[in-house]
């Protein structure tokens, strides 16, 4: 899609292109397997695997919009999306019409009922995100996720290798959530 938008470029300016996806055992280190990121990816999902932050990727997306001519609408509370035609309907009886209507409400979105007819389903997970400056060390060929019992953690590049991201799941009911010792544990500290 970013491609088809002329876009793509852009946001692998901003981001990384990582070289592989490698899964490792969490108490070991140990390598379970891997997964090349390089030009048979390319050509088997039509593009290519890209890391990049969510702020860098929105910077992208508004660019677009603005030089479209697209107008952002801020502060609208919408109530019901109709079919084909996209027309939001907005509290206080608005109403705005497009080519598309984005529903980025959350969680609790009024707009997703309209188009599913399940709730969210709550897993016992708990994700914990931090973004840090990248350590001299710190590999930013490969996007790692260490898997076990009851969590993972991935660690991976950002912005063209300027920042860190790094992630723990866990199960809520078995783990300390106030416990962030998994930093040092990645980085060796």
């Amino acid at each position: 899609m970013l491609h088809r938008w002329g876009l793509l470029d852009q946001v692998i300016e901003r981001g990384v292109l990582p070289r592989r996806l490698v899964f490792r055992d969490a108490l070991t280190g140990e390598e379970l397997t891997h997964l090349d990121l390089g030009e048979g990816f390319r050509r088997r999902y039509g593009g290519p695997y890209v890391v990049a932050h969510r702020g860098d990727l929105h910077a992208v997306l508004l660019w677009a919009c603005a030089a479209a001519g697209v107008e952002l609408l801020n502060a609208r509370h919408v109530e019901r999306v109709d079919a084909g035609r996209a027309r939001a309907h907005c509290a206080g009886g608005e109403v705005h019409e497009g080519d598309v209507v984005v529903a980025a409400d959350g969680l609790q979105s009024v707009l997703r009922a309209q188009l599913v007819a399940d709730q969210p389903h709550d897993s016992g997970f708990v994700a914990y995100r931090g973004t840090r400056p990248l350590p001299e060390d710190f590999d930013v060929s490969d996007v790692v996720a260490y898997l076990g019992p009851d969590c993972h953690f991935v660690q991976y590049a950002l912005r063209g290798g300027e920042l860190a991201r790094v992630l723990r799941n866990e199960l809520f009911r078995t783990r300390d959530p106030a416990r962030h010792d998994y930093v040092d544990w990645l980085y060796g500290g």
